[in-house]
């Protein structure tokens, strides 16, 4: 209420015919609040605060995204190369086609007809 009354001492202009009738209302126990129009003037005055809000959280969640999707990108690139990797150890493993291992006697043969150094 001593923020209201400094409020209204610091404004120039006063209705002081509306003062006294709020006064009186309250007096007699008359006055109501409106909540919702309470509640609109109080948003109103949050509004442009919190579209900064907003905008700067936005804003921060997109560069998020961007960063997840580099990281995603170069996480794809390793699991190919682990893939490819693995896919090369299988084939000489297996005495796959164009491999070519050494024979018993020390000399480097095709795969095709050489053993196999396991089933895969």
């Amino acid at each position: 209420m001593q923020a209201v009354q400094e409020r209204a001492a610091a404004t120039s202009e006063v209705d002081q015919a509306r003062v006294d009738a709020i006064r009186a209302s309250i007096a007699n126990g008359s006055f109501t609040v409106d909540a919702n129009k309470v509640a609109s003037a109080m948003l109103g005055s949050l509004a442009p605060v919190l579209a900064e809000q907003i905008d700067q959280a936005a804003a921060d969640a997109e560069a998020a995204i961007e960063r997840c999707q580099n990281l995603n990108q170069g996480n794809a690139q390793v699991l190919q190369r682990l893939k490819q990797k693995a896919d090369a150890i299988k084939t000489v493993i297996s005495g796959g086609e164009g491999q070519r291992l050494y024979g018993d006697k020390g000399k480097t043969s095709a795969s095709g007809g050489g053993r196999a150094l396991g089933e895969a």
